[in-house]
């Protein structure tokens, strides 16, 4: 089977290289990458890690990573160690296993966004990017890439002129050269180990035009450079014969590249893909660029904006790890065997005279569909032919992730009172899988029922109208509420709500304002559906009156012959200048709490609330004192 794939793809040929290269690289990936059990080399991808599925951080958003080919020590760039405490980002450095160094972490002194990080496989020196971050809350970072040695030492950071916001993943190469994608500049800027440049790669006769927004660069062992230009979502093939780099061929194009990564030792492909709704993913080509996975989908969240999450391979195991800025870990993933989707086709529902919603259930089983559709046809077609040449509709997303993703077609133009079977068709990398068919039947015709109710909330110049309609199942293309100040009403408005095909009463209320007061009105409801038009009864209410006017009352103006005053309602009139005023009412003091108001000897006085009689008693005694 090896042989006769790298027949294949001596045949075809691959971009930039020799057909026997190509060929043998094939074989390379084949040989290494088959897992016995699996079918066919298409049904090897790759799954969550058995072992170590995670590898928990002690920071916050990783962005970069990479693995040192020689020890297997991974490499992780941190955007903070606590964005709340705001601390710094850092290089994690961890053992084959997860664990951190006793070197770790690898720190600037500054405030540095990281945005990837390469190891150099002759010297396992780092070197880290950073990038310019402007924000709503400042600007943070600079602009430039950091070497670190394997215990952490720190080297001479040198300057890349890069624009802000473009966060760039960078590679070296056996001789110590840094890849830097110069998103500004749109080239690809090779430095060498001291901040030289010695190389711009441009795309200048490439199919789409030239490099627009460089993000991320890798290499293969031949030394063949991989670019993602994000912006025109493509990834790109370049190749050197110890000459300058040229354009060789597009590996991807269409989509939302954002990451690249390739394996060293069988030259699969990897790209990280934000297209679609599937979020973060990764799609893994072989080495002539044929898809073979698509992997990750619903693991991976996006990251810490503008920067995505790199990837990196470590060539001897396959294994693949990429951060995962959502949980603040690092996503590891083997090569395994991988399934086909899994389809569960369910009841349609619901079902009308012309029209019906059929309902699937797709579990991608982690990987990414590459197709889903269902199938459909009437009862005396598939009692023929089966689904064999039936009608086939486009799922309305292609299923991702690891759960259910329910996937619902509505139908139109179907047959009255006709039989109909369908089924959904799913495929990944791994093969295909057909869900059980099922069947519905569709309604006889039957006019929609409208009934007109009483209008409510009736004020001066406004009132609610109400009513309700049920479809029966047929299409209702129009639905409104008809008013005016005779049976041939004149004015309309649309219903609010929307009547489908699911049977039932559904409830319209509309309000109307500009209405005339002491005004009797008529409105009524009208649906017009596949089986034609129906009218709900006649309904009339009445507006309300306004409240009379009020005016004076008398003088020469009122009676039979004034000038027309409304009788019934009498306003104070002011007081004559001339007039004498009105003598002012006596004052009068409160008693104080415990005390009320009594009549003694005469007089009103405050006393005691216990009695009068105490209080005579008082004022005789004084009487006598005077009298003496």
């Amino acid at each position: 089977m090896i042989d006769a794939a790298a027949m294949r793809l001596s045949e075809r040929g691959c971009g930039g290289g020799a057909p026997r290269r190509a060929a043998l690289a094939m074989a390379a990936f084949l040989g290494m990458f088959l897992v016995s059990a699996a079918p066919a080399w298409a049904s090897v991808g790759y799954e969550p890690d058995p072992g170590t599925p995670t590898i928990a951080l002690r920071g916050e958003a990783p962005s970069g990573v990479a693995v040192d080919q020689a020890n297997g020590r991974i490499y992780v760039a941190m955007t903070s160690g606590n964005f709340y405490g705001e601390e710094p980002g850092y290089i994690d450095q961890l053992e084959a296993n997860g664990t951190a160094t006793a070197d770790s972490p690898f720190t600037t002194g500054a405030q540095p966004v990281f945005s990837g990080v390469a190891v150099n496989p002759m010297t396992h020196s780092i070197y880290a990017a950073e990038y310019v971050v402007v924000s709503p809350f400042g600007t943070f970072g600079s602009s430039r890439v950091v070497p670190f040695s394997a215990s952490g030492a720190m080297g001479t950071p040198f300057a890349t002129d890069n624009a802000d916001n473009a966060a760039a993943q960078i590679a070296v190469d056996a001789s110590g050269r840094i890849f830097f994608p110069n998103a500004d500049a749109g080239t690809i800027d090779v430095y060498n180990s001291s901040g030289s440049v010695q190389e711009a790669i441009a795309c200048s006769g490439c199919p789409g035009g030239e490099l627009a927004e460089p993000t991320s660069v890798a290499l293969d062992s031949a030394g063949n450079l991989y670019v993602v230009d994000h912006h025109d979502g493509r990834v790109l093939e370049f190749t050197h014969a110890g000459g300058p780099y040229v354009y060789a061929s597009e590996f991807q194009s269409g989509q939302r590249a954002d990451a690249v990564a390739v394996d060293g030792s069988n030259g699969s492909v990897l790209v990280g893909d934000v297209s679609g709704s599937a979020g973060y993913h990764i799609v893994a080509y072989d080495p002539s660029g044929e898809q073979f996975d698509d992997f990750g989908s619903g693991l991976i969240t996006e990251g810490f904006p503008p920067s995505e999450p790199q990837i990196a391979i470590r060539s001897s195991t396959h294994q693949v790890y990429v951060g995962d800025p959502g949980s603040d870990s690092l996503r590891v993933f083997a090569p395994a065997t991988i399934y086909p989707p899994t389809v569960t086709t369910e009841p349609a529902s619901p079902v009308g005279q012309i029209e019906a919603t059929l309902i699937s259930k797709v579990n991608a089983n982690l990987h990414g569909t590459t197709d889903c559709h269902f199938e459909y046809a009437n009862d005396a077609f598939f009692q023929e032919h089966g689904f064999a040449g039936s009608t086939q509709k486009p799922c309305p997303s292609l299923p991702a992730g690891s759960r259910d993703w329910t996937e619902k077609l509505d139908l139109t133009g179907l047959s009255l009172a006709t039989t109909y079977h369908y089924r959904v068709v799913a495929k990944n990398n791994a093969g295909t899988d057909v869900g059980n068919p099922e069947e519905f039947t569709t309604l006889p015709e039957a006019p929609a029922t409208v009934t007109t109710e009483p209008a409510a909330s009736v004020g001066l110049a406004r009132a609610t109208l109400r009513g309700s309609v049920n479809s029966h199942g047929g299409t209702v293309s129009s639905c409104t509420i008809e008013y005016g100040l005779t049976q041939s009403y004149g004015k309309s408005i649309n219903c609010p709500a929307a009547v489908g095909i699911g049977g039932g009463d559904v409830s319209e209320s509309a309000n109307v304002t500009g209405l005339t007061p002491a005004t009797t009105y008529h409105y009524r409801l009208t649906a017009t559906s596949n089986a034609g038009s129906a009218q709900g009864d006649d309904v009339e209410f009445t507006t309300l009156s306004p409240p009379p006017e009020e005016t004076e009352t008398g003088g020469e103006g009122s009676g039979a012959g004034g000038s027309g005053g409304t009788v019934g309602v009498e306003w104070p009139t002011a007081p004559s200048p001339s007039a004498a005023p009105s003598p002012a009412p006596k004052k009068r003091h409160a008693c104080r709490k415990g005390f009320r108001k009594a009549r003694v000897h005469g007089k009103r006085r405050c006393v005691k609330k216990h009695g009068r009689r105490k209080a005579h008693r008082k004022h005789r005694r004084r009487h006598r004192r005077h009298a003496h």
